[in-house]
């Protein structure tokens, strides 16, 4: 989970070796409690409050592999068209608002 006070929040992975990387999963906190079954219920929200919305991805260069806006969902399958070698993976995340931190629960890469 990112700081509050944090404007542009990031997590940073690293290895100490370069890998062939082709597919990266992210899982976003959706707070899976948060009562909100169908926006047909006259719900007053019409998106998870918790979800990271936009998010980039970068490599160890700072390329950027993968940007996204508008995201809704908690598990985002990346499939890049072909593998990136590369030590580390740079994911930088916008808070969803003002009233809530972003959080990313957990990342896998893939050759």
């Amino acid at each position: 989970m990112a700081d509050w006070s944090d404007a542009a929040p990031a997590l940073t992975l690293t290895w100490n070796e370069p890998k062939d990387i082709r597919r990266i999963e992210l899982f976003f906190d959706a707070d899976y409690d948060h009562p909100m079954e169908s926006v047909l219920m006259t719900h007053p929200e019409t998106v998870m409050p918790f979800c990271v919305r936009s998010f980039r991805v970068k490599d160890d260069a700072g390329n950027i592999l993968v940007e996204r806006t508008d995201n809704y969902q908690a598990f985002n399958l990346l499939e890049l068209e072909k593998p990136v070698r590369t030590s580390g993976l740079v994911i930088e995340v916008d808070h969803p608002s003002a009233e809530v931190p972003a959080a990313i629960c957990a990342v896998r890469c893939y050759e």
